[in-house]
């Protein structure tokens, strides 16, 4: 009579264990409500819920877009502790930062830290597809019923991409712009240096989504002259900037293992101009004598590049 007894209960906590990982599988995003809207958590660190449109999908909607628009109200909700920073890096929709393992430079070195950048573009937040691993830690994305009409802020979205041709669904003008950035890049050129970076095993940019990739080359190359000329969603991302931008020289290595190819000729000793100093207008930070140009939001200006001290703000302590 024990053994069947026995063989019972290995039953059972065996069958227990199942039901609690088929659970957990299934588990619903976080979510929060604010001004009656729910919001749902889009997580960096989870590839299965690291889109708006998986989020959604997870809770059976679809994805209508990313509401949290210049504020850092719906991630103070989730995180009363951490932050508050108003940042010159990242998305004008709020972020929540902590750290590693993201690499973007607003996240990277901040840990526990409600972020929004007012003056940047929406960058990851551009489309439902785009995984935000790379650079957030968490945003916030508003999703509505299958077959509802989407939002009025949607259809007049003025704070990143044009809207999308109600003809064409989100995997066709992906391979329409893989296709684009393919066909202007067959070779790198002779005169320019690029940083080539691969997508495995973590995505670094949606090559389909509004200048992702033109965006992308110029962060991590730090230059308002850097350009993809290759993007592909499996596979690799080549950016380049050609010999005649300016500080081209002091170019030296490429951000985040990207791997550097080409090179530029020396100019000659006259013509090589001087580098700036801290506090002085810059395009890239080849022109400075710290190699960092960073942007300052100015009201009336719009975003302006100066040299720093630091990459990662505005600071004139080293004096340089």
């Amino acid at each position: 009579m024990n053994t069947p007894r026995t063989l019972l209960i290995g039953f059972s906590v065996t069958l227990g264990t199942l039901t609690l990982a088929a659970s957990a599988s299934m588990a619903a995003p976080r979510s929060v409500v604010f001004n009656g809207n729910t919001y749902y958590v889009v997580n960096g660190n989870d590839p299965k819920m690291d889109t708006g449109d998986e989020v959604c999908a997870s809770v059976g909607k679809v994805f209508d877009s990313y509401k949290s628009i210049n504020t850092n109200a719906i991630c103070k909700l989730l995180h009363p502790n951490a932050r508050e920073l108003t940042s010159v890096n990242g998305s004008k929709a709020g972020f929540y930062c902590n750290g590693a393992p993201q690499q973007g430079i607003a996240c990277a070195p901040n840990k526990n830290t409600c972020q929004v950048c007012p003056a940047c573009n929406l960058n990851e937040a551009a489309a439902g597809n785009s995984a935000i691993g790379q650079h957030f830690a968490e945003m916030y994305v508003w999703c509505r019923v299958k077959g509802a009409a989407a939002s009025s802020s949607k259809k007049a979205n003025t704070y990143g991409p044009l809207p999308m041709p109600k003809s064409a669904s989100k995997a066709s003008v992906r391979r329409i712009v893989t296709r684009s950035s393919a066909a202007r890049s067959s070779a790198p050129s002779r005169n320019s240096i690029t940083c080539t970076f691969s997508q495995q095993p973590l995505k670094k940019v949606t090559c389909g989504a509004y200048k992702a990739a033109d965006t992308y080359c110029a962060l991590v190359m730090q230059s308002t002259y850097a350009k993809s000329i290759l993007c592909q969603d499996i596979g690799k991302v080549v950016c380049s900037i050609p010999c005649t931008a300016p500080g081209i020289q002091n170019f030296r290595q490429c951000a985040f293992g990207g791997v550097k190819s080409g090179s530029c000729p020396a100019p000659a000793a006259s013509s090589k101009p001087a580098l700036k100093r801290v506090g002085q207008t810059c395009q890239h930070g080849g022109e400075c004598n710290t190699s960092y140009c960073v942007g300052v939001p100015d009201y009336y200006k719009g975003m302006q590049y100066f040299c720093s001290c630091s990459q990662w703000k505005y600071d004139t302590s080293c004096g340089k």
